[in-house]
Order: C-alpha cells, then structure tokens, then sequence
C-alpha cells in the first residue's frame, strides 16, 4: 500500500502545537515526502510550511484529512534532528 499519510508540524511562529496533524499525501508526492520533509500543508485557511515528523500507511484520524500541496525542493531535515525537535516539542 505504501505511504498514504504524514504527520507534519506546522512551523509557524504565532502559536505553538502540542502535535502534529495528520495529512494525506497525494499519489504524485508519494516518492517525495520522507521523515524531515518541508512540505507545503493547509492549516485553516491558508498554507503553511511544515515538517513531516513521521509517515505511514494509514492513520487513527477519523474525519476528514485534508491533502498536502507540495514539497519544498530542499534536502530533507536529519532524522535526528527532527527527533531531537520532537522531544522538546518544537
């Protein structure tokens, strides 16, 4: 089945998140989006920048999962940072 969804978190500095939020990753990002991605994500109404901390086949989100709209074209983020910015939530 392959990677379907990524958990990103929003990097905006007018308020801090607590978690991440689960988006769906359109088939032609598929190959793109890893752990450490910037990734262009919706979050209300408009798009923000955001870091995928995690990727899997599927999610526990019930409702609807809103899709992410692109890739920044950068090397992705290491794996150890993004870890390090999860423990001491971002």
């Amino acid at each position: 089945m392959g990677v379907k969804n990524a958990a990103v978190f929003p990097l905006v500095r007018t308020r801090a998140f607590a978690q991440p939020f689960d988006y769906r990753v359109p088939d032609h990002l598929v190959a793109a989006v890893e752990v450490g991605s910037l990734v262009a994500a919706p979050l209300g109404p408009r798009t923000v920048l955001g870091l995928v901390v995690s990727v899997a086949a599927t999610t526990h989100y019930k409702r609807r999962i809103r899709r992410l709209k692109a890739v920044v074209e950068l090397p992705p983020v290491p794996r150890d940072l993004v870890q390090l910015g999860i423990r001491v939530q971002f």
